[in-house]
């Protein structure tokens, strides 16, 4: 309740009413000066000792509490390193920002604005000064920047300009942001599908920039995780419903039975996974220059990428390769071949026969990893998330794939489900009259259900459903491949189990009764009235399709002076042989040169047009052709010459065609049908 009486039900609403009620309740109404309360109190604080404690800190005051630490319980190498160097950098540590520094500053801001053509413009740029800054030097500062504004207290695409503090507290914006988008979603009537795109699109998208730039706190995953969860499950804000399924195996691949949604955690490693596959692909970019003189060094993992005599991979002060005990020696040897195949663990004979006792203890420190050990609990159950799996590809609404995946994971409201969570009920199934409402008998064995699947006229299995949910709804699956049963009825199985759960609930909350034929043509009615929605949907889809690439048949003349080259290549799949051809002309479309040849032993189309592309830069370049438009039809090839860092997979094919393209003065790339060659 607020202070009008008013109940308020969402989560921002109710943090309003807390906010307002604690601030009046420690706000004083009726200030006074409080030092008279305290006139008679004799200090015990002399005015010397206040203002030694209020001195700025100085450097011989830094010294002694650097080298008071113990090398031996120091939380990390800092302080040894800052002992260690303390006549090199101890004076750049403790000295404030001089007049020096600024134009050190100034420099560099110049030097940057020159090389990247990104001038710095003071006007609407902030400066943020430290705590131990005085008034005076931030005047002079800023005077001499031209810079006016201090920041620091801002926030830049959601993060705060200064990332100092807790980092709960900086990032508990992306927890209000969700709550407050959820409280309003709230509000309106979704569908299960609705819900899903919300959760998927917008909740997922909120945090990504956040996520791709620091490791969220697990505290707020955890909240994340919770408002997402309580969104799915629940109708309405403040009335909490059961969650019948985990969203552990809801964020679960489609392959092992899920529903593909986000976890929190898992998305935000990816993304800063992402930061460290960019230094893994360029090497030289500054990021990664940087970090390998701090230090950046190769996990072992699995042993397969280190090579043991010329990567910097033992850790002594500084990176290097470990000293050669045995001469001569494998300069091939890789990190793996030390490796027990059995055991997963260092080989020590062959460390201590080549190496020195220093550098075996070294390697020691890193035990290889073997990824292969690490399972998903999901995977334990293949036949279940097959089942699973195949829901998602049945020829029916996206509202019936997700209730049959709630039955197979156990999620619907039937009466033996609720009495495994602890409600007390009355646990009789509606239209039988039976004890125990188990999925399997209100789907399968329920007298109304089997004069219903008898209707069907879908082949029963000859001694009756099993005790079973998952077994019977595998059998209705399987018989959609049975060729002896028309696909109008073998499809029909979804709808079935659909208006068995309808009926169920209409009967139990409004007292309708139905019988088993009125049923089932409600069911052959809806199903044939979705097929045939789905074949006018393919038909306006066709007649509004757009011309496509192979439509464009005539040949686009190349821009004066350039010359056009168009490659083909073909493929046979049973003799594993290709054939490649490239044709150049000029703009009025004179042939002016031309070849083909064979490739044999080629493993794919994709590689025939690898080939087919290098072979026809080497022969340009040969023949002394100095700018091209080179037309190819294949998207993937065209993709990785224009854009070779969007497609990292191709690596090794991107540097093979960078190292021919840099002798060509110029280079253009099209897509373009292979039939277009020939006519004008």
């Amino acid at each position: 309740m607020d202070e009008n009486g008013t109940a308020q039900k969402s989560e921002v609403a109710k943090e309003d009413v807390a906010t307002s009620y604690f601030k009046s309740l420690f706000t004083s109404s009726n200030p006074s000066v409080f030092s008279d309360w305290f006139a008679d109190f004799e200090p015990r604080i002399t005015p010397s000792m206040n203002k030694s404690l209020t001195a700025e800190v100085s450097t011989s005051e830094i010294k002694d509490a650097m080298f008071s630490i113990k090398s031996s319980s120091a939380p990390g190498p800092d302080a040894v390193f800052f002992q260690h160097y303390w006549n090199i950098i101890g004076e750049q540590i403790s000295k404030e920002a001089n007049d020096q520094q600024v134009h050190a500053l100034k420099g560099i801001l110049r030097i940057y604005g020159e090389a990247t053509g990104q001038t710095v413009n003071p006007a609407k740029s902030s400066i943020y000064f430290g705590s131990k800054i005085g008034e005076d030097q931030k005047k002079i500062t800023k005077a001499e920047l031209g810079i006016t504004k201090e920041g620091g207290t801002g926030t830049y695409l959601g993060l705060a300009e200064c990332f100092i503090g807790s980092k709960i507290q900086l990032l508990g914006f992306i927890k209000d942001g969700v709550q407050k988008r959820i409280s309003n979603w709230f509000t309106r009537i979704l569908s299960p599908g609705g819900k899903e795109t919300l959760l998927k699109s917008v909740i997922s998208a909120i945090p990504v920039y956040a996520m791709s730039c620091f490791k969220l706190p697990k505290g707020v995953c955890s909240k994340l995780r919770s408002a997402m969860t309580e969104f799915w499950w629940s109708s309405v804000e403040d009335k909490r419903k059961m969650h019948w399924i985990s969203w552990e195996m809801m964020c679960v691949p489609k392959i092992l039975g899920g529903m593909v949604f986000r976890d929190i955690e898992d998305f935000n490693q990816a993304l800063l996974a992402k930061q460290a596959w960019k230094l893994l692909q360029e090497l030289e970019c500054l990021m990664a220059r940087l970090l390998k003189k701090q230090g950046l060094r190769k996990r072992v993992g699995n042993g397969k990428s280190i090579s043991v005599w010329t990567d910097l991979w033992v850790l002594d002060e500084g990176l290097r390769a470990p000293w050669r005990l045995i001469n001569p020696f494998d300069v091939n040897l890789m990190a793996k071949d030390l490796i027990d195949p059995i055991s997963k663990k260092w080989d020590m004979a062959k460390l201590q026969e080549m190496f020195f006792q220093e550098d075996v203890q070294r390697v020691l420190e890193f035990q290889p990893v073997n990824k292969g050990e690490i399972l998903k609990e999901a995977e334990l159950q293949p036949s279940l998330n097959s089942l699973k799996a195949s829901v998602w590809k049945l020829p029916t609404t996206q509202k019936i794939k997700k209730f049959i995946w709630k039955v197979l994971c156990g999620g619907v409201a039937v009466g033996d489900k609720l009495e495994e969570r602890g409600m007390k009920i009355q646990n009789v199934c509606q239209a039988c009259g039976l004890d125990g409402e188990s999925l399997n008998h209100l789907f399968f064995t329920c007298s109304f259900s089997r004069q219903v699947w008898t209707l069907s006229d879908l082949p029963l299995p000859e001694l009756g459903f099993a005790e079973s949910v998952y077994s019977n709804i595998n059998y209705l699956v399987e018989q959609r491949k049975n060729d002896l049963v028309p696909k109008e009825i073998s499809r029909r199985f979804s709808w079935v189990i659909w208006f068995l759960w309808k009926n169920r609930n209409d009967l139990a909350f409004q007292s309708h009764q139905f019988n088993a034929m009125d049923t089932m043509e409600k069911i052959i009615e809806e199903g044939d009235l979705w097929f045939l929605a789905q074949k006018v949907d393919k038909t306006c889809e066709v007649l509004a399709r757009p011309a496509s690439l192979s439509q464009v048949k005539h040949w686009r003349p190349p821009p004066e002076p350039w010359l056009k080259c168009n490659v083909g290549c073909y493929w046979d799949k049973g003799s594993r042989r290709s054939g490649m051809s490239w044709m150049v002309r000029d703009r009025c479309g004179v042939v002016l040169l031309h070849s083909r040849r064979s490739f044999a032993n080629v493993g794919s189309k994709l590689e025939c047009n690898f080939l087919g592309m290098l072979w026809a830069l080497e022969s340009l370049r040969s023949h002394g052709v100095a700018q091209v438009v080179l037309a190819f039809e294949d998207l993937v090839v065209c993709g990785v010459l224009e854009r070779p860092k969007a497609w990292p997979s191709f690596r090794k094919q991107a540097l093979d065609f960078s190292s021919v393209m840099s002798f060509f003065d110029g280079i253009r790339f099209e897509l373009e049908p292979r039939f277009g060659f020939g006519s004008l």
